[in-house]
C-alpha cells in the first residue's frame, strides 16, 4: 500500500515501497483525493509488472533478462519434459526483455504474434503456460514480485475477428503426397539413425516429442515383431 501523508505546507506527500521497485517512488498533490488517485493509478502499473522509465535506476535497467532467468530456470529447476523445447521459442520471441518490464501489455503483444503465426490456441496456451510457470519460480526466488503471465484474462489464446481467418485446436489431417516419401529418405541420405527415426514416424503416427522421450520399457517388443 502507498504511504499518504499530508505536509505542514498543506500539500500531500506520497511513498510508494515494493521488491521491485529499485528504490521508492515519491510524489506530491494538491489534495488528499488527488493523491489517493495518483497512487492507485500509480500501483496499477506496478502489479502489471510496468515501472515508468523516470523512476528507474541505472542498475535496475541493467537487470537479468528473460533469457537469462529461463537458463538459469532450465539448469536449476526440475521442469517437465514438455516444458523444456519451449523455452528456447520463448527466449527467442521475448527473451531480450528484462523481468520487472514483463507486463500485460507486451504479454498480449507476444500471444498476438504468435497468433500472426497462425500458431492453434493450444500451442499458445503450452508457450504462455511454460513462461508462467517459469515465472512462478522467479516470485518464490524474490526476483520479481507478481507472476503477470497468471493475470492474462481467459480465453486469451482464441482468435477474434480482428485476428483475421480463425484458427482451431484439431485433429492433424496431414498425408504423404506420392513420391514424397521417396523424396525425404533421399534428402536424409545416409544417415541411419534419421532414417529409422523417419520409419518410425511414417509407421506410429507419434508426435516428435513422443518419439524423442521414447524409452525401450515403453514398447512391447514380443508385440512389435511379427512371427517368423
Amino acid at each position: 500500500m502507498a504511504y499518504i501523508k499530508q505536509r505542514s505546507s498543506g500539500s500531500w506527500e506520497i511513498i510508494i515501497k515494493r521488491k521491485t521497485l529499485p528504490r521508492p517512488i515519491c510524489a506530491s498533490a494538491d489534495t488528499e483525493y488527488e493523491a489517493r488517485a495518483w497512487a492507485a493509478r500509480m500501483e496499477a502499473q506496478i502489479d502489471s509488472g510496468f515501472i515508468p522509465k523516470e523512476f528507474l535506476t541505472a542498475d535496475f535497467k541493467n537487470q537479468k533478462t528473460i533469457a537469462t532467468w529461463l537458463g538459469e530456470y532450465a539448469d536449476q529447476v526440475a521442469i517437465s519434459q514438455s516444458d523444456h523445447p519451449l523455452l528456447p521459442i520463448i527466449t527467442k520471441d521475448i527473451g531480450q526483455l528484462q523481468l520487472g518490464q514483463l507486463n500485460h501489455q507486451n504479454l498480449l503483444e507476444w500471444v498476438n504474434k504468435m497468433k500472426a503465426r497462425r500458431l492453434t490456441p493450444g500451442s499458445v496456451r503450452k508457450r504462455v503456460g511454460a513462461l508462467a510457470r517459469a515465472m512462478d519460480i522467479a516470485v518464490h526466488r524474490e526476483l520479481v514480485e507478481i507472476n503477470t503471465v497468471r493475470a492474462l484474462p481467459r480465453g486469451y489464446a482464441n482468435y477474434v475477428r480482428a485476428d483475421g481467418d480463425t484458427v482451431e485446436d484439431g485433429v492433424r489431417e496431414r498425408r504423404l503426397e506420392p513420391g514424397e516419401e521417396e523424396r525425404i529418405r533421399e534428402v536424409i541420405g545416409d544417415n541411419s539413425e534419421w532414417q529409422l527415426l523417419f520409419t518410425l514416424a511414417l509407421e506410429t503416427a507419434m508426435r516428435l516429442s513422443e518419439m524423442y522421450t521414447l524409452t525401450r520399457n515403453q514398447v512391447d517388443i514380443p508385440k512389435t515383431i511379427p512371427p517368423t
